[in-house]
């Protein structure tokens, strides 16, 4: 079977020490090699070692700088910029297992499969479940399309995890690229969705395995976590994706208890008059977007 070529986009955000961590990976390990990385860095500044790694591998590693610090706007540079014919995005703070590329590239040999998702592990634990160990209450959950479980066997999943996730690039040609209305986070719920609408099917393989240490410091938690930025960003792009659901009036009172009004928020410093205004600043934003693209569908 013939190899397909695949492009790595890494979008990066203020992690220089992870990231070279993770582009030493596919400069030294990778075994899989019919494949390009490509960094879309928002870092506030270069970091010289970096770029150092990039300048003696530059036959296959490419880099551009991008100063807006927007995760969808980053990747879709990332896609114009990609050669391969499948696209594979990976988060800067990831450790790579070996066979990740191979199995990425595998599981596209089944023509209605146009995105592929794996394994992201937390630290010191890899542990995959087997279809043995199942609940009743995970089979149902399976079948249901929840969430991605870490299992030892392959199955179709409704939505990708954007720090392990491929796509084929007819899929972006059909679709459009990412929604650069969410900023940093359900971009990739988002993609999954309007793959799935459109008749492409999502598959989650074991073998394309990573760790994700989702640092607290650099990406978009550059600012704390506890900033009125980051809680609008983060409520702006929920509340627009679940606009559709008849329960999402009582989804947005929740999700302010628990982000903003409740011991957690307290704790991790987020219950302030900052982050209400904030909280609800996302939620009409949303509403505002959601609203104008209604409009916009009803005028064609």
């Amino acid at each position: 079977m013939e190899r397909p070529f695949l492009s790595v986009v890494i979008c990066t955000l203020n992690r220089h020490a992870d990231l070279l961590r993770t582009l030493s990976y596919f400069a030294d390990e990778e075994t899989y090699r019919a494949f390009e990385v490509i960094v879309v860095d928002q870092s506030d500044e270069a970091d010289p070692i970096v770029q150092a790694f990039l300048d003696k591998n530059s036959d296959r590693f490419g880099a551009i700088r991008h100063s807006e610090k927007s995760l969808p706007k980053a990747r879709n540079v990332g896609i114009q910029l990609a050669k391969g014919e499948i696209i594979v995005f990976v988060d800067d703070d990831v450790e790579i297992l070996p066979g990740f590329l191979a199995a990425h590239a595998a599981t596209f040999a089944d023509q209605g499969i146009w995105g592929v998702t794996g394994p992201a592990f937390d630290p010191g634990s890899r542990g995959l479940l087997s279809a043995q160990s199942l609940t009743p209450a995970d089979i149902e959950d399976l079948n249901s399309g929840g969430e991605v479980m870490r299992t030892d066997f392959a199955y179709d999943i409704c939505t990708l995890h954007g720090c392990n996730m491929s796509i084929r690039r007819s899929a972006f040609e059909q679709i459009g690229d990412f929604d650069e209305f969410y900023e940093n986070y359900c971009d990739d719920v988002e993609i999954s969705h309007r793959i799935k609408l459109a008749g492409g099917r999502l598959r989650y393989t074991p073998a394309a395995q990573l760790v994700h240490y989702q640092r607290q410091t650099g990406g978009v938690r550059t600012n704390p976590v506890s900033s009125a930025r980051y809680i609008r960003n983060q409520v702006r792009s929920i509340v627009f994706f679940d606009r559709q659901s008849a329960l999402y009036q009582i989804g947005i009172f929740r999700m302010f208890r628990a982000m903003v009004f409740s011991r957690q928020a307290y704790r991790a410093g987020r219950m302030g008059f900052q982050q209400v205004v904030a909280f609800w600043q996302g939620v009409a934003e949303a509403k505002r977007e959601f609203n104008r693209r209604t409009k916009a569908c009803q005028r064609l």
